[in-house]
């Protein structure tokens, strides 16, 4: 157990500092665990609080790349900026012929509003309901949230409208005229993995074929957050990577430290 304030458990700078992948990804681990091994430090992770945001939404999902793509190779080094750059991270492989640096820019197919609504649902009842859109009455100050049927299989609506999302935040990235040279993250939020194994992979192939147009000549990667799981869609072909770990919920509910490591 940790009495430290989460504010204080992640530092930006620490964030910043070149790793390894598999460094990268044991450090990212690690803060997770900090912020699991209390009630507060969860509730701060699960609302996305200071630094936790970039943590949830770039860090961790480069983290599950970097380690899916390169392993324990030692001459690689990821680095996340974390600031107003046009990208997030930089990743750098001295065997990549005569442009070793590759850049990275994360996007989440994400519902930010339901996400909280479903961490709130969470703060009340003990229980997050998973891919179903959760309604509230009041305003954000003052609102009541009423009990959802818990469910572990993503209905059909929502499952389109991740498909949905995910073109959408690539069209956006591109309208604002990010250099050819990056290479775009699709981040499928971990309610994706709540789908059925025979839905999974007919859902990450709709949402490949829906961004892969807009990105033309890009380098696509998809990752999947629940089952850690990324698929590299280059110009012409599609490698699927390791999967490095299998988290499945719990009886269709969402165990928000599983769901974050």
């Amino acid at each position: 157990m940790t009495d430290r304030d989460p504010a204080s458990i992640i530092e930006i700078e620490e964030c910043r500092r070149p790793r390894s992948p598999r460094a990268l990804f044991d450090f990212v681990n690690q803060i997770f665990s900090e912020f699991g091994s209390t009630e507060e430090g969860r509730t701060y992770l699960r609302y996305k609080m200071g630094l936790c945001k970039p943590l949830r939404e770039e860090m961790y999902p480069i983290a599950i790349f970097g380690l899916a793509m390169f392993g324990e190779r030692s001459d690689v080094t990821i680095q996340c900026h974390l600031d107003n750059r046009p990208y997030d991270c930089t990743v750098l492989d001295p065997t990549n012929g005569s442009t070793p640096a590759e850049r990275f820019e994360m996007t989440s197919a994400i519902d930010g509003e339901n996400d909280r609504l479903q961490m709130e649902h969470y703060e009340t009842y003990r229980r997050a309901p998973a891919g179903i859109e959760i309604h509230a009455q009041g305003t954000r100050r003052n609102r009541r949230i009423a009990e959802h049927r818990l469910t572990g299989v993503m209905g059909a609506p929502y499952r389109e409208q991740m498909v949905a999302l995910a073109a959408e935040r690539i069209a956006a990235k591109i309208e604002k005229n990010y250099s050819p040279e990056i290479t775009f993250g699709v981040v499928l939020d971990a309610q994706i993995g709540l789908c059925q194994p025979w839905t999974l992979d007919d859902l990450i192939d709709r949402v490949a074929r829906s961004a892969r147009p807009l990105c033309k000549t890009r380098r696509l990667v998809i990752i999947e957050t629940c089952h850690r799981l990324v698929l590299d869609f280059g110009q012409y072909s599609l490698q699927r990577l390791p999967i490095i770990a299998y988290a499945p919920p719990v009886e269709g509910s969402l165990d928000l430290l599983s769901r974050y490591p």
